[in-house]
């Protein structure tokens, strides 16, 4: 068996709705894994969606955003947690 890693990601969405528009798909199926000890960057274009992932991950995103995959942090499955418990786990972790 592998290492666990500290970070994963799998099939990461965000999509953006606004009133009169049609939604906007700021994210698409984005995977990744991030082990301890290691370096990550997260490279590309200007307007290619590098903020929004870490935003997603960090569930910081606007009320009018929809996000949806899967994002475990150390075990902890973070779309899992409540706000307030998110709140407290963002300080803490």
């Amino acid at each position: 068996m592998g290492e666990t890693p500290l970070l994963r990601v799998q099939n990461l969405g965000a999509v953006f709705h606004s009133v009169g528009k049609s939604p906007a798909q700021a994210l698409q199926e984005v995977s990744f894994d991030v082990f301890a000890g290691k370096t990550v960057g997260l490279v590309g274009e200007s307007g290619c969606g590098k903020t929004t992932t870490l935003m997603s991950i960090l569930r910081l995103l606007p009320a009018n955003a929809q996000v949806s995959g899967q994002v475990w942090f150390n075990g902890v499955d973070l779309f899992r947690l409540t706000e307030q418990e998110m709140r407290a786990y963002r300080w803490k972790e």
